[in-house]
Parts: C-alpha cells; sequence; structure tokens
C-alpha cells in the first residue's frame, strides 16, 4: 500500500510540473534544436531545413503535424533568427485526445548513400504538456529544446569536405551546387542546341544536319519522360504528357 501511494505522488507530481492545457483549445510550442558536438557540449543549432514534427497522446489515433521544408511552412513559422520553429497547434480544429503530449521529429538530411538522396531519421521526445479536460494554463506557450545527437552528431558535409581537401569558406561550399549547375549550363549552351517549350508536341528545325539526343527539362529543374520522333536529319518533333513548362535540349 505504501508503494501505491508513493507512485501516485510521483504521477501528481510530474502531472503538476507539466503545463495544463486543455484538449480542445489553440496554443502555442516553440520548437529549438541542438545537437551534441565531439567533446560532449550542447550546441544549439538553426532549425533543420526540412523537419516534420507529429503532436499525439498514448491511444489516441489522431496526430496534429506541423512541418517546415525549405520555404515552406505548414501550421509553423520561422523565427527571424532561423533557431526557432513556432508551431501553431490549433486542437479547436484538430484534437490529439487527452493525457501527456508526445512528439515525433522528423529530420530529412541530404545523404547519397541512401535510397532518393535523403535520410530519414525520427526522434521522439516528451513535450512537457498535459492535454486535459480542465482550464488551460496562463502560459498558453510551451517551450522545447530537443536534443538531435542520434541525428546531426559528427562532421557537417562542410567539414568532411574540408577533411579531404576542399579549400574554400563554408559560405562558397554552400554555393557550390550553383557554380556547377552554372557550369553545366555554360557548357551545354556550347554543345548543344536549347529551345524553350511552347507547343505540344513540339517540331524543331534545329539544322545540326544529324539525330541529336533530346532532353526535356522542367521549369523546377527535373527530367521529364517524353517521346521523340525524328522527322528527318534537322528536324525532330517531341512530346509529353500534361502542361509543361522548361527547355528541350538537343545534344
Amino acid at each position: 500500500m505504501l508503494g501505491g501511494e508513493n507512485n501516485n505522488a510521483a504521477v501528481h507530481k510530474k502531472r503538476y510540473m507539466m503545463i495544463h492545457q486543455n484538449f480542445k483549445g489553440d496554443f502555442i510550442r516553440i520548437e529549438r534544436f541542438q545537437r551534441v558536438n565531439e567533446d560532449g557540449v550542447q550546441v544549439e543549432i538553426p532549425v533543420p531545413d526540412h523537419v516534420r514534427i507529429e503532436y499525439f497522446t498514448k491511444g489516441f489515433s489522431g496526430k496534429y503535424i506541423v512541418e517546415r521544408n525549405g520555404g515552406q511552412c505548414n501550421s509553423c513559422t520561422l523565427s527571424e533568427d532561423g533557431l526557432s520553429l513556432i508551431s501553431n497547434i490549433a486542437l479547436s480544429r484538430s484534437p490529439i485526445g487527452c493525457g501527456e503530449m508526445f512528439a515525433v521529429i522528423t529530420i530529412f538530411e541530404y545523404d547519397a548513400e541512401f535510397r532518393e538522396q535523403v535520410r530519414v531519421i525520427p526522434v521522439s521526445v516528451s513535450t512537457g504538456v498535459l492535454l486535459w479536460p480542465g482550464n488551460s494554463d496562463d502560459s498558453v506557450v510551451s517551450r522545447g529544446d530537443n536534443i538531435l545527437s542520434p541525428v546531426l552528431y559528427g562532421h557537417s558535409a562542410y567539414e568532411l569536405a574540408k577533411r579531404y581537401g576542399y579549400s574554400g569558406t563554408e559560405e562558397e561550399y554552400a554555393m557550390e551546387p550553383v557554380r556547377i549547375v552554372e557550369q553545366f549550363e555554360e557548357i551545354v549552351s556550347k554543345m548543344c542546341l536549347t529551345i524553350g517549350i511552347d507547343n505540344n508536341p513540339q517540331v524543331i528545325s534545329h539544322g545540326l544536319d544529324r539525330f541529336p539526343s533530346v532532353t526535356v527539362i522542367s521549369s523546377e529543374g527535373e527530367a521529364v519522360e517524353c517521346v521523340v520522333r525524328y522527322e528527318s536529319r534537322d528536324v525532330v518533333s517531341v512530346s509529353w504528357s500534361g502542361d509543361l513548362t522548361g527547355k528541350i535540349y538537343l545534344i
């Protein structure tokens, strides 16, 4: 009996220390992120470029999801300094039940070793928020400092590049993909004919006196599957499915 009383007291103390929020109310939660460096020190980091947070309570099937993917934010905003993700949790529209609120924070990172070059890493955390039928506490803002050492521990891509001989600055490294694309476009402009898309099918009189390779690239930078028909050595017809803007490259 004594053990049961101590256990109840521990549960009561835990719930007392939590932020109480009405399970049908709206509130704001500020998420910040940290990683553990090689010296074992927690270091605050900017909000990951692509992160999704699923808020839920145990035993309830529904979830409230916020997501940041680059400049696109769903049910959240990015702070001016880039260090906080402000989640706008509208339980009045999408309740997630009663009980302790948990979160699964999923980071999507570029990694060439994984399928589609994306590594997906979820981290489970307790938010310190208790959803209940009573009144919400005076504060309508909860805060979370999320230690993402399982996700972001170790060397950054720039640090690895420096280790293997890269000599530029971190800013130059960040702009390297843009520079490579610009170089590619310059090479392509010298080797092939570039034509803007304005018809489907598009008949092109190229005058190259050969049967060129045809590549269609959308305005989003993605290769598009197309049907190519060579009318002659100097005329080619190109078609595709659906509406499309972009360019046709004849190499």
